[in-house]
């Protein structure tokens, strides 16, 4: 059930990125609250848990710190929302599946002259792409 929950927020999520290329904090902060809920409903406070759910995204809100805001720090708070419910193996596999998806994305773009290194691309909807695959192919 948390799986179906995570890919809904991040589609939610997929469309504000893709139109705004900015996330909604009140979403954000929901799904970061309802998944820490649900994992604490289903594990009990398991400390060390916690920080392997949260590290993905905490990896990547210091790396929009430390960039000076190239990597968002919403993809940050998404990967978070997504560990709570899915776990940090599986967050730090959607990250993986997402770069790969927005690598392959940006060097088409690229090619047909679409777009030059300095393109932004939205990264929550190829997390999205990336979790719909994981979901479906399980």
């Amino acid at each position: 059930m948390q799986k179906w929950v995570a890919w809904g927020l991040l589609g939610i999520l997929s469309v504000q990125d893709f139109r705004t290329k900015e996330l909604s904090f009140p979403w954000l902060l929901g799904g970061f609250l309802l998944g820490g809920i649900s994992f604490i409903w289903r594990n009990g406070w398991d400390p060390l848990a916690a920080a392997e759910c949260l590290l993905t995204g905490a990896i990547i809100l210091l790396f929009s710190r430390v960039s000076n805001g190239a990597v968002g720090s919403g993809d940050g708070w998404v990967l978070m929302d997504a560990g709570w419910f899915l776990g940090g193996r599986e967050a730090f596999s959607l990250l993986i599946l997402g770069l790969l998806l927005s690598s392959l994305w940006a060097v088409i773009l690229f090619f047909c002259g679409k777009a030059g290194r300095k393109k932004r691309l939205a990264f929550v909807p190829f997390l999205w792409a990336a979790e719909t695959g994981i979901l479906f192919l399980q």
